[in-house]
């Protein structure tokens, strides 16, 4: 009977991706995953005709906070601030610094005892190791103001960041897609939208897995008005939103985040 978990895999994946005896070449409900950033999409699908869909799509990404070539723009601003202005910290704060390093080490305690000691053991190993860290670089920088000071505690931050998370939703959107003849993807119809006319031109494309069809989902937005300005507070222009397809297979590989910390953003 070894074969029976096969049967069972195949009769879910059946089930996500449409595969019913009379829709096997439409897509109904199911899951694909980005293949070049984390980031996954759930559709659901209905007829609106034979050679018509309306497709509804959720998704969640991930990404990191900050990356590793994020340093040195970081460190050269403060640096130049440093150099222009001094230190920032005020004595009070210098001596606020040097009080919860001593209650995180357990050497004091606070005004409020049971608090502290709940905010301490509510701290995993990491999260204590990293205050702990970043709170004496900071006792370090009051103590002998230097650069050096300065570019050892921008490290420490810049390390927390790039083992950071932020975990967003994709935004919730419908589209209509439309075939040709039975064996022709189905694309996307939609006439331009906003300021920089953007035209969707997604397209669901069907493979074969074990016999039943599985749909991967390509993705790709054309600018139409690439001079019209994105606005948001920026002078770029809509030439520089991202134009390249963008493949979501049916198959989700695991992925290595390296999320130490996770922030949910909109």
């Amino acid at each position: 009977m070894r074969w029976f978990p096969w049967v069972a895999v195949l009769w879910v994946v059946t089930c996500l991706v449409g595969g019913s005896a009379t829709a096997q070449d439409v897509p109904t409900v199911g899951m694909v995953y980005n293949t070049s950033e984390r980031a996954s999409l759930v559709f659901a699908c209905r007829d609106k005709s034979q050679t018509e869909i309306e497709c509804d799509f959720s998704g969640v990404r991930v990404r990191k906070v900050a990356k590793p070539d994020d340093l040195r723009e970081a460190l050269d601003a403060a640096i130049k601030d440093f150099r222009s202005v001094g230190l920032r910290f005020s004595s009070g704060e210098c001596d606020t610094y040097r009080k919860l390093l001593a209650v995180i080490q357990g050497r004091e305690t606070s005004p409020d005892p049971e608090k502290a000691k709940k905010f301490v053991a509510d701290m995993s190993a990491i999260e204590k190791r990293d205050m702990i860290e970043l709170v004496t670089a900071m006792i370090a920088l009051c103590d002998t103001p230097s650069e050096r000071q300065v570019r050892d505690l921008f490290r420490l931050e810049q390390s927390k960041k790039e083992r950071s998370c932020y975990v967003s939703e994709i935004r919730r959107f419908t589209q209509t897609f439309r075939r040709t003849s039975w064996d022709a993807p189905w694309t996307a119809t939609a006439a331009p939208s906003g300021a920089c006319g953007i035209v969707d031109l997604g397209r669901f494309e069907q493979e074969k897995r074990f016999g039943l069809p599985v749909w991967k989902y390509y993705s790709r937005n054309v600018i139409t008005n690439p001079n019209a300005a994105l606005g948001f507070g920026t002078d770029k222009t809509c030439a520089t939103l991202d134009q390249l397809e963008h493949l979501w297979d049916w198959q989700g590989p695991m992925h290595f985040a390296g999320c130490d910390y996770i922030e949910f953003v909109p």
